[in-house]
């Protein structure tokens, strides 16, 4: 299947926690390294709702939609926990990468190159930047939408819930 910026991303499967534990030979714990805590920590949905992005320095729809995303982070983060997987060749550049952004919500890094049952982006499909997810506390996917294009309906959709 090829995707294309600013298209809806298909899965068979909705819910994340399922693919996670496809993913993870049955565990339902995906550790990525936390830039903000600075330690790995698990991907899971912590409140009601998970905004997940993925993102990277090098892409520009990324840096475009950041300020969408912020303004929703200011009237949404009560009820929803927002991370950003910022998708870089190292560790240095992902830093580099969240203190530019200075963006209040988590970041975590996945290297750019991964692939297979190691990378989350594989996992999950993601083949255009910026994708945002939006799961609820029982991992279902209730909005999976790339490119600038997204905030818009993410906005909607984050007023729905």
């Amino acid at each position: 299947m090829q995707i294309l910026i600013g298209q809806s991303l298909q899965k068979k499967d909705s819910n994340f926690i399922k693919m996670v534990k496809n993913a993870n030979h049955g565990t339902d714990i995906y550790s990525m390294f936390s830039l903000t805590q600075n330690k790995f920590r698990a991907v899971t949905p912590l409140k009601g709702y998970t905004l997940i992005e993925f993102s990277g320095s090098w892409c520009k729809p990324c840096k475009v939609a950041l300020p969408g995303l912020k303004k929703l982070y200011e009237e949404f983060q009560q009820n929803v926990d927002f991370i950003t997987i910022a998708k870089e060749g190292d560790i240095f550049t992902a830093k580099s990468y969240y203190h530019e952004s200075a963006i209040k919500w988590e970041m975590m890094h996945e290297k750019l190159n991964c692939s297979g049952d190691s990378c989350l982006a594989s996992q999950l499909n993601i083949a255009a930047y910026s994708t945002f997810l939006l799961i609820d506390v029982k991992g279902n996917i209730l909005f999976n939408q790339s490119g600038t294009n997204a905030m818009e309906a993410l906005r909607v959709k984050l007023e729905e819930h």
